[in-house]
């Protein structure tokens, strides 16, 4: 009830639904009318559970136990997967707001999980502006989203490495990873941002620090 059709993220939050990646935030009616809560931020835990939805489902064991937090199992299903380690997230950072850069790290071990190998292109930590910014242990995995159109820089040529993720902003990578919806194909000029070949695609992203 909470997701217009005129919404930028409607598409891929009803792609998202259909394939059971993300579900939603509150039960369904009698009507079977629910909410998604597009605007929700992200945590460490829901996106790991979306993701091993997708890429490590068959791992996923039982229910949390009583205690323990709700995301346990797709916790140990992403350890036991190998797209992360302990060390990487502790299960008590569950429930923290996920940031941008980590958003990257386990997408881009999602696609290795998925088959896939993501590339970095030369000249992608030349034009993100906040690239020395970033973790060094999280700049490649940005480099790689970054140039393969999982996740677009803002207007301004930053990353926003440090920024949290929304509900509808986790359904549009989902969907780009899992190539339910097309990638941003983009083009990388001499000493100059990088061009996106859809004209709407940061905004249509919702990814874009707008001016205010």
């Amino acid at each position: 009830r909470d997701v217009e059709s005129s919404r930028w993220s409607y598409k891929n939050i009803m792609l998202c639904v259909q394939h059971g990646a993300i579900a939603g935030t509150k039960t369904p009616d009698a009507n079977g009318v629910g909410e998604f809560n597009p605007t929700g931020t992200v945590t460490v835990g829901q996106f790991i559970t979306v993701l091993t939805r997708l890429v490590a489902s068959d791992l996923i064991q039982g229910s949390a136990g009583q205690g323990e937090h709700w995301a346990a199992p797709n916790y140990w299903a992403a350890v036991n997967s190998g797209m992360i380690r302990q060390t990487d997230f502790t299960m008590s950072e569950l429930n923290n707001p996920i940031s941008r850069e980590d958003m990257a790290f386990l997408l881009v071990k999602a696609a290795q999980l998925n088959g896939e190998t993501l590339e970095a292109h030369p000249k992608a930590a030349s034009v993100i502006k906040d690239y020395n910014k970033i973790s060094p242990d999280r700049k490649g995995y940005v480099t790689q989203c970054y140039s393969n159109g999982l996740i677009a820089g803002y207007s301004d040529g930053s990353f926003g490495y440090a920024d949290t993720m929304t509900r509808e902003q986790m359904a549009t990578v989902v969907c780009r990873l899992m190539e339910y919806a097309p990638r941003g194909e983009v083009k990388f000029e001499e000493e100059k941002a990088p061009v996106v070949q859809n004209g709407n695609y940061f905004y249509e992203s919702g990814m874009v620090k707008t001016e205010t």
